[in-house]
Protein backbone atom coordinates (compact mmCIF):
# COMPACT_ATOMS: atom_id res chain seq x y z
CA UNK A 1 0.00 0.00 0.00
CA UNK A 2 2.78 2.44 0.95
CA UNK A 3 4.58 1.82 -2.37
CA UNK A 4 1.36 2.48 -4.30
CA UNK A 5 0.82 5.81 -2.49
CA UNK A 6 4.46 6.73 -3.10
CA UNK A 7 4.07 5.97 -6.85
CA UNK A 8 0.94 8.14 -7.04
CA UNK A 9 2.79 10.95 -5.22
CA UNK A 10 5.72 10.76 -7.66
CA UNK A 11 3.33 10.71 -10.62
CA UNK A 12 1.38 13.74 -9.38
CA UNK A 13 4.60 15.61 -8.62
CA UNK A 14 5.83 14.94 -12.13
CA UNK A 15 2.59 16.19 -13.64
CA UNK A 16 2.73 19.32 -11.47
CA UNK A 17 6.24 20.10 -12.69
CA UNK A 18 5.07 19.77 -16.29
CA UNK A 19 1.94 21.89 -15.77
CA UNK A 20 3.10 24.59 -13.36
CA UNK A 21 5.95 26.66 -14.73
CA UNK A 22 8.63 27.35 -12.16
CA UNK A 23 7.39 24.64 -9.79
CA UNK A 24 10.94 23.58 -9.03
CA UNK A 25 12.24 27.15 -8.90
CA UNK A 26 12.50 29.34 -5.87
CA UNK A 27 10.12 32.31 -6.08
CA UNK A 28 13.02 34.60 -5.13
CA UNK A 29 16.15 35.00 -7.27
CA UNK A 30 19.35 33.80 -5.71
CA UNK A 31 21.68 36.54 -4.60
CA UNK A 32 24.65 37.11 -6.86
CA UNK A 33 28.07 37.09 -5.26
CA UNK A 34 29.50 40.58 -4.96
CA UNK A 35 32.93 41.88 -5.72
CA UNK A 36 34.81 44.12 -3.23
CA UNK A 37 33.39 47.28 -4.87
CA UNK A 38 29.87 46.20 -4.02
CA UNK A 39 28.71 45.56 -7.62
CA UNK A 40 27.20 42.19 -8.36
CA UNK A 41 29.57 39.90 -10.23
CA UNK A 42 28.02 37.70 -12.87
CA UNK A 43 29.02 34.03 -13.01
CA UNK A 44 28.75 34.33 -16.81
CA UNK A 45 31.33 36.73 -18.35
CA UNK A 46 29.17 37.21 -21.46
CA UNK A 47 26.31 38.51 -19.32
CA UNK A 48 28.68 40.80 -17.46
CA UNK A 49 29.94 42.29 -20.74
CA UNK A 50 26.37 42.76 -22.00
CA UNK A 51 25.45 44.41 -18.72
CA UNK A 52 28.31 46.89 -19.15
CA UNK A 53 27.21 47.65 -22.72
CA UNK A 54 23.63 48.28 -21.61
CA UNK A 55 24.64 50.65 -18.80
CA UNK A 56 25.13 53.56 -21.14
CA UNK A 57 21.69 55.00 -21.77
CA UNK A 58 21.98 58.76 -21.83
CA UNK A 59 21.09 61.79 -23.89
CA UNK A 60 22.78 65.03 -24.85
CA UNK A 61 21.56 67.98 -26.88
CA UNK A 62 24.89 68.76 -28.51
CA UNK A 63 25.41 69.43 -32.19
CA UNK A 64 26.63 71.86 -34.79
CA UNK A 65 26.64 75.60 -34.12
CA UNK A 66 23.95 75.75 -36.85
CA UNK A 67 21.50 73.59 -34.89
CA UNK A 68 19.29 76.62 -34.37
CA UNK A 69 17.99 76.17 -37.90
CA UNK A 70 17.26 72.43 -37.56
CA UNK A 71 13.59 71.51 -37.27
CA UNK A 72 12.52 68.48 -35.27
CA UNK A 73 10.08 67.31 -37.95
CA UNK A 74 12.94 67.14 -40.48
CA UNK A 75 14.95 64.96 -38.09
CA UNK A 76 12.04 62.63 -37.41
CA UNK A 77 11.44 62.32 -41.16
CA UNK A 78 15.11 61.45 -41.71
CA UNK A 79 14.99 58.99 -38.80
CA UNK A 80 11.93 57.22 -40.21
CA UNK A 81 13.86 56.69 -43.45
CA UNK A 82 16.09 54.27 -41.52
CA UNK A 83 13.39 51.75 -42.41
CA UNK A 84 14.51 51.89 -46.04
CA UNK A 85 18.26 52.08 -45.40
CA UNK A 86 20.49 49.35 -46.77
CA UNK A 87 17.47 47.54 -48.29
CA UNK A 88 15.81 47.13 -44.87
CA UNK A 89 12.08 46.89 -45.24
CA UNK A 90 10.99 45.48 -41.90
CA UNK A 91 11.25 47.02 -38.44
CA UNK A 92 12.90 43.87 -37.04
CA UNK A 93 15.74 43.83 -39.60
CA UNK A 94 19.13 43.84 -37.89
CA UNK A 95 21.58 46.65 -38.60
CA UNK A 96 25.24 45.63 -38.88
CA UNK A 97 26.77 49.02 -39.67
CA UNK A 98 26.22 52.77 -39.75
CA UNK A 99 23.12 54.42 -41.24
CA UNK A 100 22.83 58.03 -42.41
CA UNK A 101 19.71 59.77 -43.73
CA UNK A 102 19.03 63.43 -44.12
CA UNK A 103 16.07 65.66 -44.80
CA UNK A 104 15.94 69.13 -46.30
CA UNK A 105 13.77 71.39 -44.18
CA UNK A 106 11.05 72.92 -46.36
CA UNK A 107 13.27 72.99 -49.47
CA UNK A 108 15.58 75.54 -47.89
CA UNK A 109 19.35 75.30 -47.70
CA UNK A 110 19.27 75.88 -43.95
CA UNK A 111 17.72 73.50 -41.46
CA UNK A 112 18.79 70.23 -43.04
CA UNK A 113 18.80 67.42 -40.50
CA UNK A 114 21.07 64.41 -40.59
CA UNK A 115 19.90 61.36 -38.61
CA UNK A 116 22.67 58.81 -38.03
CA UNK A 117 23.26 55.53 -36.26
CA UNK A 118 26.95 55.19 -35.45
CA UNK A 119 29.21 53.32 -33.05
CA UNK A 120 32.62 54.64 -32.03
CA UNK A 121 33.96 51.09 -31.70
CA UNK A 122 33.27 49.03 -34.83
CA UNK A 123 32.90 45.87 -32.70
CA UNK A 124 29.80 47.40 -31.09
CA UNK A 125 27.87 47.20 -34.41
CA UNK A 126 28.14 43.42 -34.41
CA UNK A 127 27.58 43.16 -30.67
CA UNK A 128 24.40 45.30 -30.82
CA UNK A 129 23.07 43.37 -33.81
CA UNK A 130 23.76 39.96 -32.25
CA UNK A 131 22.06 41.07 -29.02
CA UNK A 132 18.99 42.18 -31.00
CA UNK A 133 19.44 45.80 -29.89
CA UNK A 134 20.25 47.17 -33.36
CA UNK A 135 16.98 46.58 -35.17
CA UNK A 136 15.46 49.22 -37.41
CA UNK A 137 12.45 49.56 -35.10
CA UNK A 138 14.60 49.91 -31.99
CA UNK A 139 16.86 52.51 -33.62
CA UNK A 140 13.83 54.56 -34.68
CA UNK A 141 12.33 54.28 -31.18
CA UNK A 142 15.63 55.28 -29.56
CA UNK A 143 15.96 58.27 -31.90
CA UNK A 144 12.47 59.48 -31.05
CA UNK A 145 13.46 59.64 -27.36
CA UNK A 146 15.82 62.52 -28.18
CA UNK A 147 12.77 64.81 -28.31
CA UNK A 148 10.87 63.09 -25.48
CA UNK A 149 9.99 65.57 -22.72
CA UNK A 150 10.89 63.04 -20.00
CA UNK A 151 14.07 61.62 -21.54
CA UNK A 152 16.20 63.53 -24.06
CA UNK A 153 14.42 66.86 -23.73
CA UNK A 154 16.20 68.19 -26.85
CA UNK A 155 14.56 70.72 -29.16
CA UNK A 156 16.77 70.47 -32.27
CA UNK A 157 20.07 68.51 -32.32
CA UNK A 158 21.02 65.73 -29.94
CA UNK A 159 22.08 62.13 -29.38
CA UNK A 160 20.94 59.11 -27.44
CA UNK A 161 23.72 56.72 -26.35
CA UNK A 162 22.39 53.23 -25.74
CA UNK A 163 24.85 50.40 -26.41
CA UNK A 164 28.52 50.78 -25.60
CA UNK A 165 29.76 53.41 -28.03
CA UNK A 166 26.59 53.37 -30.19
CA UNK A 167 24.19 56.25 -30.62
CA UNK A 168 21.47 57.74 -32.75
CA UNK A 169 22.20 61.40 -33.49
CA UNK A 170 20.33 64.33 -35.03
CA UNK A 171 22.57 67.09 -36.33
CA UNK A 172 22.70 69.92 -38.82
CA UNK A 173 24.30 69.25 -42.18
CA UNK A 174 24.76 71.37 -45.25
CA UNK A 175 27.13 69.59 -47.61
CA UNK A 176 27.75 65.92 -48.14
CA UNK A 177 24.84 64.94 -45.94
CA UNK A 178 24.67 61.48 -47.45
CA UNK A 179 28.24 60.77 -46.39
CA UNK A 180 29.47 59.82 -49.85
Amino acid sequence: MFIRIFQIFVLLSSIQVLIVPGALCSPFPAAQPSNPDGAAASPNPALEVRSNLEKRDSWDCKGSSNCGSVKAHACIYALNNFLFANKNTRSWDLVWGPIRHWRINDNLIFGNCLAMYTCGDSRDYESAARAGVATIGNLIAKGQTIYDEDLGKCKRCGSVWFWGSCRVTFNYCSNNCSGT
